[in-house]
């Protein structure tokens, strides 16, 4: 997308003639001063179209979460920009993916638009939401509220910067409210963020499940386990998490490099999908519905030169809905080193056919081990707090305003 690549490009040439060591004292900025959009024009561009469709005849949501990881890319170098072309950009990155929400069904003959800005900012960090949206068809009418356009997506990413000389975090360009909308906006970004820190502080990595969630472990193993079973084995009609997992390896080139010659935040999110979109596949033996994505981490940077060791397993299912996980773990194949740089959920649920609306058929998901049970509460922990689709679509049209103001 052309207006993503420019703001990316910009961003770029501006160490090029750099006097400074580093950046300069933050300036403040407007969330409107950090948007950015972007088009797929599907209807006109039959090459664009090409490139995106999938095997079902929709919508490739990999390479779609690529654009997405780009485009936040954009908004958050053009919100650090200083508008001094002698100082040296900061190093920004991808440090999460907190939520993405599927708001509508996504439809290759339609066309898109991305667009998104800054919405809270810390000390050396910025919270992104991006918002994609499709056009509407001859004859159809739509709320005003929307635009003219069909709300699609509504995600939002965590960003950091880094001192490009000591690589040590730097602070960012501070945000001015001027309305009270971008006060409600900014505060929101701020629970979001306490929120995300009590998530990581009561981690089931760092303390023990609480004692309800012990209690449903255990009463699952009980109905289905007894004391004396020594030999672990699924149910018949039914499958354990290890027996839904795929893998795939994959050597990182520099074209997917980023601008620290990394590798490419957007393209971890796209590899990890397709995997994740192809063990759901199998898990159902029907084609699966992508429903949202949270707690999407870039723990370590990739290099160039690595191998990329992905894994996708089922972790978690109820009547309508299931959890997949996948890991990527970086090995050095010289020293054989490795290490999982990065973890990623996505939630997908069954397409309504005439079988059942949606239901989850097939085989029932029963824990083999406590891992597995703690991977499921997880899962459950993180759809807990979820917003519904209808105050999503709220928030969707209420961000929508400061850009265009």
């Amino acid at each position: 997308m052309r207006d993503i690549d420019e703001a990316i490009d910009k961003y770029k040439s501006y160490g090029s003639d750099a006097q400074q060591s580093g950046p300069t004292e933050p300036i403040s900025k407007r969330m409107k001063d950090s948007y950015v959009e972007g088009y797929l024009p599907f209807t006109t561009d039959p090459v664009v179209r090409e490139d995106y469709i999938n095997a079902f005849g929709g919508i490739r949501l990999g390479k779609l979460l690529e654009d997405l990881d780009a485009l936040s890319g954009a908004i958050a170098y053009k919100h650090c920009d200083d508008l001094n072309h002698r100082t040296l950009p900061l190093a920004i990155v991808t440090a999460s993916v907190d939520r993405i929400d599927l708001l509508n069904s996504l439809e290759i003959d339609r066309d898109m638009r991305l667009s998104g800005h800054v919405t809270y900012v810390g000390s050396s960090s910025m919270e992104i939401t991006v918002r994609v949206e499709s056009s509407i068809k001859e004859g159809e009418v739509r709320d005003d509220e929307d635009g003219g356009m069909i709300p699609i997506m509504l995600a939002r990413f965590t960003f950091v910067a880094r001192d490009p000389t000591t690589d040590k975090a730097a602070r960012v360009n501070t945000l001015a409210l001027t309305t009270h909308l971008e006060h409600e906006i900014f505060e929101a970004g701020r629970r979001a963020k306490e929120q995300a820190s009590i998530a990581r502080r009561t981690d089931l990595s760092r303390q023990a499940p609480t004692a309800a969630e012990s209690a449903a472990i255990h009463q699952t193993w009980s109905s289905n386990y007894g004391l004396d079973d020594l030999d672990i084995r699924p149910k018949p009609g039914s499958i354990s998490p290890r027996q839904t997992q795929l893998g795939r390896a994959l050597l990182c080139h520099p074209a997917q490099r980023n601008l620290r010659n990394n590798v490419f935040g957007g393209y971890l999110m796209k590899e990890s999908y397709d995997l994740a979109f192809i063990t759901a596949n199998i898990h159902l033996a029907h084609r699966p519905r992508f429903l949202s994505s949270s707690q999407l981490t870039f723990s370590h940077p990739v290099p160039i030169g690595s191998v990329l060791d992905f894994k996708a397993r089922v972790v978690a299912q109820n009547e309508t809905r299931f959890c997949v996980t996948v890991t990527a773990d970086t090995v050095v194949p010289a020293t054989q080193d490795r290490r999982t740089t990065s973890t990623f959920h996505y939630t997908f649920s069954r397409t309504c056919d005439e079988n059942g609306a949606g239901q989850i058929c097939g085989r029932e998901l029963i824990s083999e081990t406590y891992g597995d049970a703690v991977r499921q509460v997880a899962a459950q922990r993180r759809e807990r707090g979820a917003l519904s689709r209808e105050d999503q679509i709220q928030l969707f049209r209420r961000l929508r305003l400061p850009a265009s103001t």
